[in-house]
C-alpha cells in the first residue's frame, strides 16, 4: 500500500470522529476516490449513474455536518 493510499484509508474512517458520520458516507468518499485515481492514473473512466447520486447525497451529508461545526476562526493562536 502506498503512502497516499494510507492516508486516504485514514482520512475517510476518520470522518465518523470528525463530523459524527457513518460508513455509508465515507465508504463512498473513498470509492469516487479511487474512480477519480483510476481515471488520473489509468485512464479508466466507469462512473454509474448510481454513484453519482451517491457522491452526491454524501457530499450534502459532510456539507451539513461542517456547516453544524459552525465559522472556524483563522487566526493563529497568539494572533490578534
Amino acid at each position: 500500500m502506498a503512502i497516499g493510499q494510507i492516508i486516504w484509508y485514514i482520512v475517510f474512517p476518520s470522518l465518523a470522529h470528525t463530523l459524527g458520520l457513518g460508513p455509508d458516507v465515507w465508504r463512498v468518499l473513498d470509492k469516487a476516490h479511487r474512480i477519480r485515481n483510476s481515471v488520473e492514473y489509468e485512464g479508466a473512466l466507469e462512473v454509474s449513474k448510481q454513484m453519482v447520486v451517491d457522491l452526491l447525497k454524501a457530499a450534502e451529508t459532510v456539507q451539513v455536518a461542517v456547516e453544524k461545526i459552525g465559522p472556524v476562526s483563522t487566526t493563529t493562536p497568539g494572533q490578534k
